[in-house]
């Protein structure tokens, strides 16, 4: 039976990326009352981060039935259910519908995964949901690689200037911030500490 960790990454590197999402996110200044967003919560490998924020501010969306009941477990095991945590299943990201706009948004270890189309999607769906002065981060796999697949979901490899140009469609301005190494991802996986964090925010009028 596979772990439950081991249904979004090798086991080893679980405590690397745990960390490595929560000094990441504080170090571009998460607020505990901020209202946080994380597409693709997977089974709440990102916990530390639940449990800094306020009661109700954590929000995560997971389109893979297992990994998100292995999210509401493992919330439980964690004693972190007073935190209020929103997590909701989806099959297609225009679904989701919210009464109020993200402060910050994330996406670890889930751009690499999707098709253009559904890239597409997550795009009009990040900026209609984020806050006027709000961010986006999502790593991405920057190059030109033949796609292979991981567990059931194929890893992509694009240019920089096709993810400016898809969020500049909706709206979004890119920012590169550095390799995940730079950042402080140092798991030992290349191929995982060269991806590049990138910055999304909404276009000034």
């Amino acid at each position: 039976k596979m772990s439950r960790h081991s249904k979004v990454g090798k086991d080893e590197y679980t405590e690397v990326k745990r960390n490595f999402m929560f000094s990441f996110l504080m170090s571009n200044g998460l607020l505990q009352d901020d209202k946080f967003m994380e597409i693709g919560a997977g089974v709440v490998r990102n916990s530390l981060t639940l449990k800094y924020l306020n009661e109700g501010c954590y929000h995560g969306t997971e389109i893979s039935e297992d990994r998100y009941k292995e999210g509401l477990l493992e919330v439980s095991e964690l004693g972190l259910d007073h935190k209020k945590p929103d997590l909701r299943l989806y099959s297609d990201i225009k679904e989701l519908k919210y009464d109020y706009k993200f402060d910050k948004m994330f996406a670890f270890a889930v751009l690499i995964h999707l098709t253009d189309s559904i890239l597409d999607d997550m795009f009009a769906f990040v900026a209609d949901n984020l806050a006027d002065d709000g961010v986006f981060y999502g790593n991405c796999n920057i190059g030109d690689r033949e796609e292979s697949f991981w567990c059931e979901f194929p890893v992509v490899w694009r240019s920089l200037d096709f993810y400016i140009g898809m969020a500049a469609q909706h709206g979004l301005d890119c920012v590169p911030m550095g390799s995940l190494f730079e950042l402080g991802h140092k798991s030992g996986n290349k191929l995982g500490d060269q991806q590049i964090m990138i910055q999304f925010t909404l276009k000034k009028a």
